[in-house]
């Protein structure tokens, strides 16, 4: 097991220290998937010192792949699909069943800095799309509320080729996040976050 440990570190420690030209180049693609790539199952419970009991259960499902295109040299544009999906069902013989959908198109801009294996690079896109929530009442009523959302995010990172097709991208970013009702919204109502995070991700250039 050391052996191979070792082995595997030497492979990627090598395949680092090789220069790598035109990943970048006016003319290539670019592929990729962000960091909430993600599907999650599980239980929510309660507990203290005399019982335990299981409060809901979940599936969390979060997808958003992205394609650009270089139209000059280490400046690509393209779009990316975000997609989530998201339910909770309530722990007893008569549950209440939530739902959440969410789909949207998100242009983006993303441009690199040197010809090397580390390339920092600088992005901006915006975000719209929609969003429904479906709530399937124990008494056998059910409500549904549709929601548009429109995103902006602005941030800065750095790639680390592996080899001259693949990237391991790190970067920080400030995102702005708007909701508004659909329907029964007269006074055009919106929920906005804002905040900064981390964002990891895989990016494959050919």
């Amino acid at each position: 097991m050391k052996n191979l440990l070792k082995t595997s570190i030497l492979v990627v420690l090598i395949a680092l220290s090789i220069e790598t030209f035109g990943q970048t180049d006016q003319g290539k693609f670019l592929l990729g998937g962000a960091s909430d790539m993600t599907t999650v199952f599980g239980k929510n419970k309660y507990k203290d010192n005399n019982s335990s009991n299981d409060s809901y259960s979940y599936l969390n499902f979060n997808f958003s792949p992205q394609i650009g295109f270089f139209v000059i040299d280490n400046l690509a544009v393209g779009a990316s699909l975000p997609i989530s999906f998201n339910s909770m069902e309530e722990s007893n013989d008569d549950p209440d069943k939530y739902k959440y959908f969410s789909a949207g198109f998100a242009p983006f801009v993303r441009y690199y800095i040197g010809s090397g294996k580390i390339k920092p690079f600088g992005y901006t896109g915006i975000g719209f799309g929609s969003t429904k929530n479906t709530h399937d009442s124990s008494l056998g009523n059910t409500t549904t509320t549709k929601y548009g959302y429109f995103s902006f995010e602005l941030g800065a990172g750095a790639a680390f080729f592996i080899n001259d097709n693949v990237a391991l991208d790190l970067g920080l970013g400030f995102n702005s996040y708007a909701t508004k009702a659909k329907e029964d919204n007269p006074d055009d109502m919106r929920s906005i976050t804002t905040g900064f995070g981390l964002n990891i991700g895989v990016t494959a250039l050919f």
